[in-house]
């Protein structure tokens, strides 16, 4: 029983806290005072300042406040003359009022920070009465401040992001690359989309990308810093534009036929070289060459003189009846050396008739040789014309200093030896 009683007694004693609470905020003014984010110095800002009145029963009849702020950051500029919000009595005030507004400037050399509004009653008057300095003022009246948020000045100028639909850009984009290529077909312009690092950079393009040409087109991208420092980013567009059929035929540099006077070639329009080879005496070639487009102009080049063991290239150049394009086809030329006359002195073939002779002719000339051969050395005809023949030896007077030398036996065994070789020589004579 005790715990319902207590029950009953909390719910009534919070029920009548709430009423009480919900009663005062009724009966309650409150002036508020506006804030700013995102500014830098230099910038100019405005903020306002409101009160809120509760409902019908209560009023507002007049009230005196100061703004208080950061002068070392913020300049007033207007909306509060002297830093006071003055309202003469002007008769009852009970919904919600924009008092004033008021212009603020954030002083030169202000840096990343944090800057108070606040605002100071001076005088409130509700209901006819003074409710400032009362006991019971907080209930009565409320004020709210607010804080500017100061920024640094931004520096970045460089690109976040740099896209241009339906093509890709090469190389892939990085901030810190500023030369790009793409290629596009059939279009006028292009829409860019970039964007910058830093919220507060500026980015703007040459106008290129919206008057494209046929060929290549420099999109310049400019993003430039909060503090003025410019930032150039190019993208090299290629337009390609689908030629028509008069366009195709007026740049077209094939050959519809290349012919070589006593040559044979394998032509094709897609083939832009061949090779030949000529004999000694050939010195020069006669080509023709006929183009697919009769307006095109062909010039023939190095069909002349000719070097032998040297590759000679004969051009062939076709420029388009546009005079946009030139293409060539080269003719490459090998002269052969000069042949020079062998004289046979033999059968390159030799038949078996002919060996059968040379072979018999062999046998009867080593035969006869043999014969002869012996003849000759029964002759002993070599041993006759290559003998040497023996001098005879006169005898020598000496004349000595002795008169005791006997010199008869070396007369007598010359005269024994000059007989024997004339026996001798006659022998052989006789044989």
């Amino acid at each position: 029983m005790k715990n319902k009683l207590l029950k009953v007694f909390l719910f009534l004693s919070l029920l009548f806290i709430g009423i009480g609470t919900v009663h005062a905020e009724d009966t309650k003014f409150i002036f508020s005072i506006g804030g700013a984010k995102d500014v830098k110095a230099g910038d100019e800002f405005t903020v306002d300042v409101t009160v809120t009145g509760p409902n019908e029963a209560y009023s507002l009849n007049g009230f005196d406040l100061d703004v208080v702020y950061d002068t070392s950051k913020l300049t007033l500029l207007e909306g509060a003359p002297n830093n006071k919000i003055i309202r003469p009595e002007q008769g009852s005030i009970n919904s919600d009022l924009k008092i004033t507004t008021i212009k603020f400037r954030v002083n030169d050399g202000a840096t990343e920070s944090k800057s108070n509004l606040e605002l100071k009653p001076v005088s409130v008057i509700k209901d006819g009465e003074e409710v400032i300095g009362k006991k019971n003022e907080k209930d009565l009246v409320g004020f709210n401040g607010s804080t500017v948020l100061i920024r640094n000045i931004g520096t970045d100028n460089t690109l976040k992001s740099l896209k241009i639909p339906n093509t890709v850009l090469t190389p892939e984009f990085n901030k810190n690359v500023h030369d790009y290529k793409a290629t596009v077909t059939d279009v006028n312009k292009i829409e860019v989309k970039a964007e910058p690092t830093d919220g507060h950079a500026t980015v703007w393009t040459n106008g290129v990308d919206g008057n494209l040409q046929k060929g290549e087109n420099d999109v310049v991208i400019a993003c430039k810093s909060e503090s003025g420092q410019e930032n150039l980013y190019t993208i090299k567009v290629t337009l390609n534009v689908t030629p028509t059929e008069a366009e195709l035929k007026a740049a077209d540099t094939t050959l519809s036929g290349l012919t070589i006077k006593g040559q044979k070639i394998e032509f094709t329009p897609t083939e832009k070289k061949y090779y030949i080879s000529v004999d000694y005496e050939t010195t020069k070639i006669n080509v023709t060459a006929t183009p697919t487009n009769p307006n095109a102009v062909v010039e023939i080049t190095g069909n002349t003189k000719f070097v032998v063991g040297k590759s000679n290239i004969v051009k062939i150049n076709v420029t388009s009846e546009d005079k946009t394009k030139t293409d060539t086809y080269q003719i490459v030329v090998t002269r052969e050396e000069e042949k020079k006359e062998i004289v046979k002195t033999c059968p390159d073939e030799t038949s078996n008739r002919e060996w059968i002779i040379f072979t018999a002719s062999l046998a009867v000339i080593f035969t006869l040789g043999i014969i002869l051969g012996y003849v000759l050395g029964k002759k002993d005809v070599f041993g006759k014309l290559f003998k040497k023949k023996n001098k005879t030896e006169e005898a020598v007077e000496i004349n000595t200093l002795s008169d005791t030398i006997d010199l008869s036996d070396t007369v007598k065994k010359t005269a024994s030896a000059s007989k024997k070789d004339e026996e001798i020589e006659t022998i052989e004579t006789e044989k």
